[in-house]
């Protein structure tokens, strides 16, 4: 009993005077790593075809991660890195190309040897030549209103741009050729074409996940076949183009009747017969007086879903959100109010507006007017419907 005793009491004097230690290896490094110098210099000219291009880093960085980090352009094979402490030379197997501009961009994954990535990414060009291109693209990006960016607005501190050329012809992917980052106010300068020059085309996008590449879900605007001409070194790119959207948003789509009318005369002709000119009395053929009118708007993203049917309001328009795509959609007169298109009680169906298919664009609300033959519908069909996109500023002109 004694022995346990001294045990018990040895136990607790052992707890009372433990310490928490560091962990073995010294205190977490969360450091993120930073590139202190480069060789050659951003923007050095006459760069002799052998000059290795040279980092040194804060800190050693992951081996294995380097050369997935760093892109150059134009693209050329390249020996095994070369790591020495805190430096690593890169060399191109046959030399850098005569009189060429060379760019060079450090991915901000790049990792040290903790895993602790930068905490942004690096880039800068030089020349073999006597002198950098003159020619570059320049823009000022703006923001569509449908994409959420909070109550604080755009950062535009995370705007990215990038040029990229036509695949090769053994390959599907476009090639990167300039790269630039945003200014605070959204614009943003691509430099070092040559003259004349192209095509290219740009992308400039907020980069969200900080990885320096395009994800789906990052709103982007893309301009295709831009040329550089000897006339404007400086091709300014429209305001207009670089409205950045998302692309996986949902679209509002407002849907207009073109006149409500109070009461429809909907005409039944026997089969094969034509309905009576408008200036024919109703009462001339069989008619059903609908009053009031009430129209109901389908549409059909996918065939895995099944149709959404919405009425359309007193004042004859509707809005729905539609998915980027291709939406079948159609509308037709609910003559019992049920919200199903169906037939009638003498067999006959509901009047209705032909299906048509509507190719719905990001970010670009459309008011489509929904145009009635006449005021005396055909029984069992109608033309099909008239497609006309109005940009959302003008949904209130239109309307009235």
């Amino acid at each position: 009993m004694a022995g346990r005793l001294i045990l018990v009491v040895l136990l607790l004097l052992a707890a009372a005077c433990a310490e928490v230690g560091r962990p073995p290896g010294g205190p977490i490094d969360d450091i993120p790593p930073s590139l202190a110098t480069v060789s050659p210099s951003s923007l050095a000219t006459r760069v002799t075809a052998d000059e290795p291009l040279s980092f040194t880093f804060s800190e050693k960085v992951d081996r294995r991660r380097f050369s997935r980090s760093l892109v150059i352009v134009p693209d050329l094979p390249l020996a095994p890195p070369e790591f020495d402490g805190l430096e690593v030379r890169v060399q191109p197997l046959f030399g850098w190309p005569a009189d060429s501009t060379v760019v060079w961009v450090l991915l901000p994954s790049l990792p040290d040897k903790h895993g602790v990535g930068m905490e942004r990414g690096a880039s800068g060009a030089f020349t073999t030549g006597e002198s950098l291109p003159p020619g570059g693209i320049r823009g000022r990006a703006v923001l569509d209103s449908l994409v959420n960016v909070g109550d604080d607005g755009p950062d535009w501190a995370i705007l990215k741009a990038r040029l990229t050329l036509d695949p090769l012809p053994d390959s599907r992917q476009r090639r990167p050729w300039r790269f630039a980052d945003g200014s605070e106010d959204g614009s943003f300068e691509l430099q070092w074409l040559r003259l004349p020059s192209g095509p290219y085309q740009l992308q400039v996008w907020l980069d969200r996940n900080g990885d320096s590449r395009r994800d789906e879900r990052e709103p982007v605007a893309t301009v295709d076949s831009l040329f550089v001409g000897l006339a404007d070194s400086m091709l300014e790119i429209d305001g207009s183009l670089l409205r950045l959207v998302d692309l996986e948003a949902p679209v509002p789509v407002r849907f207009c009747l073109d006149s409500l009318p109070d009461a429809v005369a909907i005409v039944q002709t026997p089969q094969g017969e034509v309905a009576q000119s408008e200036g024919d009395s109703v009462d001339s053929v069989d008619s059903v007086v609908v009053t009031p009118v009430r129209v109901v708007l389908w549409t059909w993203p996918d065939e895995a879903s099944s149709p959404v049917r919405t009425p359309v309001d007193s004042t004859g328009c509707i809005e729905v959100e539609l998915a980027p795509g291709d939406t079948r959609w159609g509308a037709w007169l609910d003559l019992d109010g049920d919200l199903h298109w169906s037939n009638t009680e003498d067999g006959s169906s509901e009047p209705f507006v032909a299906a048509d298919t509507l190719l719905v664009q990001p970010a670009t609300p459309l008011r489509l007017p929904v145009a009635w033959p006449e005021q005396r519908l055909q029984w069992g069909a109608l033309d099909s419907l008239r497609i006309l996109p109005v940009p959302r500023e003008a949904w209130s002109e239109s309307s009235s």
